[in-house]
């Protein structure tokens, strides 16, 4: 059974709020007194995809029969490109720096912890949390320097005057928790993407302080296009 995190739930209340606006929109300019009918295309970063989309397309198929969800998956870079060329009608983004186009409308829903974590009983003799400056101490396994959550990363490094040591880079957040659950190293990312693998003991987490590692969380669409576009 596919369950959501509470941080989950919080994404799919706000994400089928907009989509009924928007599935009822062609109804209301055409004056029909019907069912919300069409196809609402969405945009998720993997690590919101990994806990939303099945569980988004399973509640809207109860609730909204007659509307069709389309969900395409990617880096948040990508995501914010699909928004900002109408490829899709919602998306996820992580920063207000990602609504790079004019007429992009943006709701917080959520803030988003990164953790680091590793293979079970790595981090046991850490203190929980770990004072940022530390992770100098470990060999990280990270997304490329393009991913919006590295560059999160290393502009805390800089501000800490600390030098992260990478020695693996993959934009795979799903080979990234493979990695660390062999012990080749230790991870940094959202808790989110990560809950599943602690809850069955396959990675062990610690939150990271001074400062927390976090990243705000938007649901975002288009003011310029209608619905019925």
């Amino acid at each position: 059974m596919v369950r959501l995190t509470a941080a989950g739930e919080r994404l799919l209340v706000e994400a089928r709020a907009i989509m009924q606006q928007a599935g009822a929109l062609p109804s209301i300019v055409c004056g029909r007194d019907r069912e919300p009918v069409g196809e609402v295309r969405i945009g998720l970063p993997g690590t919101v995809a990994e806990i939303l989309a099945v569980p988004l397309i399973m509640r809207c198929r109860e609730e909204f029969p007659r509307i069709h969800i389309k969900i395409q998956e990617a880096m948040s870079g990508y995501v914010r490109d699909w928004l900002a060329n109408g490829s899709v009608d919602l998306a996820i983004l992580y920063s207000t720096a990602d609504a790079v186009a004019d007429g992009i409308a943006l709701h917080e829903v959520l803030m988003e912890e990164v953790c680091l974590f590793a293979a079970p009983g790595r981090l046991s003799s850490l203190p929980d949390p770990l004072p940022f400056r530390n992770l100098a101490r470990f060999d990280l396994i990270l997304p490329g320097r393009s991913h919006g959550l590295r560059q999160l990363i290393e502009r805390h490094a800089d501000r800490a005057d600390i030098t992260l040591t990478n020695t693996i880079e993959i934009d795979s957040y799903s080979q990234i928790k493979r990695l660390a659950a062999s012990g080749i190293g230790v991870g940094l990312l959202p808790r989110m993407a990560i809950q599943s693998e602690i809850g069955d003991g396959v990675l062990q987490a610690c939150r990271i302080a001074e400062p927390t590692l976090e990243r705000r969380v938007f649901l975002a669409w288009s003011q310029e296009r209608s619905a019925s576009d």
